[in-house]
């Protein structure tokens, strides 16, 4: 029996069916088949999309995905790939390129290939761009897709003011893409606005994903952190000492290939400038220990009036450097050994000014290690009223953007589990929720504590 159509008009239909549907283009040219759940998200022609996104759902992936059918089925399109630092926005564009290298005739259609930029054939572009802190590497730019990776920590004055009017003229398409931090962001906003198309993915979407997984996973985080992680809820706590919304006014936003901050975080501190103090947390037997390093600016001061915002961002310190050892059955500080010695190889290649650690309990013996090493060592033993101030402190120098966080989920989630209750003196009393670890908060309170000394206090010193 003949066919009913040529084989031509049944090529020309085959290429339209998957020219019209995302998800059937990832299966015919990607190799990539979305489950059920992703199908949808990738069909939906709104112009308006928010996705609010657990962790292992796969977000990137079919963001990449749709990114590149978006570019290969609208001719002479322009799509912009922006997060709040370029590492970020890299991850999905090397999405990109690891779907695209299934495909030869993919490849063949790429015509400028760089770290950032893809440009094709039919005239489309996809760029991969950072924000930074106002959206100036953006300004002057046209989209006809806009993709903003971890949208929750791009400043929602760049996604209102700069991003939005690049759509104006193309009758473009936004999609905002996320896990949830906390409520006071665009990104919770437009999540609860009916003009928005929303989607929200739990891990246990993905069949991948074992139930047993997520019940160890929940054991461990502890309710609050395992619902925002893996369900994918915005969760508030009143009583959270470090809110997201004050931390991601602090974390370092790379406009500059030659930053020497982003080197840092690569392990090369030689040229960060100023002088190197760290805090030192030796957590306990089911507590991470935590080493953070701060480096002095040149020429800032944190001589502040309490309460005081900065309108510029001008830090006076720098995290360069944070490391978490998981020091099991640590009674008498036995496997700090290792540690430690690590600590003195850093010190060794990059001298501290001071290292400033925690030396209630087991800290006591590891204090006597560490000076042994040679390491400019102090202790602090803590109790009620100094954790209270070495806080305080810690948290004015935020409010006033005198520290400047590196962009690691290790560190905020350390920073955000924090919480804080009044005492019946009228002090505060800090605690964090169980499957929560506060160490690496607290070597960041300890090393900024005494990286400030010598200038002019922002709070009593205590004695």
């Amino acid at each position: 029996m003949e066919d009913e159509f040529p084989p031509e008009e049944q090529l020309f239909a085959a290429l339209r069916a998957v020219a019209e549907s995302p998800s059937r283009f990832c299966s015919a040219l990607l190799e990539f088949e979305p489950y059920p759940y992703q199908v949808k998200m990738l069909e939906d022609p709104s112009k308006q999309i928010v996705v609010c996104a657990a962790r292992r759902v796969g977000k990137s992936l079919v963001m990449a995905a749709k990114a590149l059918w978006f570019a290969f089925t609208h001719p002479r399109s322009s799509t912009l790939v922006v997060a709040s630092t370029q590492r970020q926005s890299m991850l999905m564009f090397d999405k990109m390129l690891s779907l695209m290298a299934k495909n030869a005739l993919l490849q063949e259609s790429i015509v400028r290939k760089t770290r950032t930029i893809l440009e094709f054939t039919n005239g489309s572009r996809i760029v991969a761009l950072p924000c930074g802190r106002d959206g100036r590497t953006l300004r002057g730019e046209t989209a006809d897709l806009i993709i903003v990776d971890e949208a929750a920590f791009v400043p929602e004055e760049v996604i209102l003011s700069v991003l939005m009017p690049m759509l104006a003229t193309t009758s473009g398409t936004m999609i905002l893409l996320s896990t949830p931090y906390d409520k006071s962001h665009f990104f919770f906003r437009a999540f609860n606005l009916p003009q928005w198309s929303k989607y929200r993915f739990k891990t246990s979407d993905n069949p991948l994903v074992s139930r047993e997984y997520l019940e160890m996973q929940k054991e461990m985080l502890g309710d609050k952190r395992f619902r925002q992680e893996y369900e994918a809820e915005f969760v508030d706590d009143e009583k959270t000492y470090f809110p997201m919304e004050l931390l991601r006014g602090c974390v370092h936003a790379c406009e500059s290939p030659q930053c020497s901050f982003c080197r840092a975080l690569k392990g090369d501190l030689s040229q960060v400038g100023g002088g190197l103090y760290a805090g030192y947390d030796p957590g306990g037997n089911k507590d991470m220990a935590a080493l953070a390093v701060l480096s002095k600016v040149p020429g800032r001061s944190i001589s502040v009036k309490k309460q005081e915002q900065s309108k510029e961002f001008e830090p006076a310190f720098r995290l360069v450097y944070t490391k978490t050892f998981l020091a099991e059955n640590s009674e008498g500080g036995v496997v700090y050994t290792r540690f430690n010695t690590e600590i003195a190889d850093l010190h060794r290649k990059y001298p501290l000014k001071k290292l400033f650690m925690d030396a209630t309990g087991i800290g006591s013996p590891i204090l006597q290690q560490c000076k042994s090493l040679g390491l400019p060592v102090e202790g602090l033993t803590l109790h009620l009223r100094n954790k209270e101030e070495l806080f305080a402190n810690l948290r004015v120098l935020l409010e006033t953007r005198k520290i400047e966080l590196p962009d690691s989920l290790e560190l905020l989630t350390s920073l955000n589990c924090i919480t804080s209750e009044r005492t019946s003196t009228g002090g505060s009393a800090f605690s964090h929720p169980p499957g929560t670890h506060d160490d690496l908060a607290y070597a960041l309170a300890l090393a900024a504590w005494r990286a400030g000394r010598g200038e002019p206090t922002i709070i009593p010193m205590f004695s």
